[in-house]
């Protein structure tokens, strides 16, 4: 069945072409003919794409509207029904990993890179892939796995990670943007390679100096330093070019608590919109929880 949805455009095609030579040329008969073997192939594709067509009720809500909660149900049936397409997979396995779901997740993912060949399909679904194994706990493997794609199919690895390198990582794989180089060096920064963070995120500056996560990056960075002056900089930095930063806004709240300022820490964790915290923070609700309560004794 799988080998008939991958080769259908062409069967569609071949059955298009029969039917106008066998009904219009050799039977000479009116177009109507033609027209009821159009039906009953738009029929064809309908049933044998079910779960596609549910799927893409998903994505308008999900791109179009912004209605994630609605778009869910619809990605969840096209699941069920066996949805090949990897663009409402790529999209569901998103929403299950925000909704701290990381190994269903992570099988939808893998279900969907059986599914293309494409590359960018294959970038989307790899390195959502690797956010799972973080959220799993597989710090390791989180990191090699996005590494991996990001030489892959055969690039050369950086050796050189200074930052009078960063032209080679700008340079190297074109299809690799701020927000990728910005999560390889938060996955390099829990696995304790320092060098990398550092590298991939000013990287990641170079080809968007305005790009905010960076800064949280650089904030997170410095703070794991005891440095809490630059830290606070890049924390406040980052709310400036994107308010709101759930990461930023706690991290202000935990400098102001460390420097005894107990009613900043709470004006800061107190303006956090905690609705907007999902399986993709690096902070949760209860770290939020923990510290309000410190800030409360």
């Amino acid at each position: 069945m799988n080998l008939v949805k991958k080769k259908w455009r062409l069967i569609s095609l071949i059955y298009l072409l029969a039917s106008y030579l066998f009904f219009i040329v050799y039977m000479d008969k009116r177009t109507d003919y033609l027209t009821y073997a159009a039906i009953l192939l738009f029929v064809a594709t309908l049933v044998l794409f079910i779960g596609t067509f549910v799927g893409s009720f998903g994505i308008i809500f999900h791109t179009f509207f912004k209605k994630e909660a609605l778009a869910l149900p619809f990605y969840r049936n096209a699941y069920a029904l066996g949805t090949t397409n990897p663009n409402i997979l790529a999209a569901y396995g998103v929403l299950q990993l925000k909704n701290f779901n990381a190994d269903d997740a992570c099988a939808i993912f893998e279900k969907g890179l059986s599914c293309t060949s494409s590359y960018l399909y294959i970038k989307t679904l790899t390195g959502n892939r690797a956010l799972c194994y973080w959220k799993q706990g597989n710090l390791e493997k989180a990191l090699s796995s996005y590494e991996d794609l990001f030489y892959y199919p055969d690039l050369e690895v950086i050796t050189d990670f200074s930052l009078e390198n960063l032209e080679e990582g700008t340079d190297k794989n074109g299809n690799f943007y701020a927000q990728d180089f910005v999560t390889m060096g938060y996955l390099a920064f829990i696995n304790n390679e320092r060098e990398r963070a550092t590298y991939y995120t000013h990287v990641a500056l170079k080809l968007s100096d305005i790009y905010a996560p960076a800064y949280d990056n650089l904030g997170q960075f410095a703070y794991s330093d005891g440095n809490l002056e630059e830290a606070q900089q890049h924390f406040k930095h980052a709310l400036e070019l994107k308010p709101g930063m759930v990461d930023s806004q706690f991290f202000l709240a935990q400098i102001a608590y460390d420097q005894n300022d107990t009613q900043c820490a709470l004006d800061y964790l107190n303006a956090i919109d905690t609705n907007s915290i999902n399986g993709l923070s690096t902070i949760s609700h209860e770290r939020i929880d923990a510290l309000k309560s410190s800030c409360n004794v």
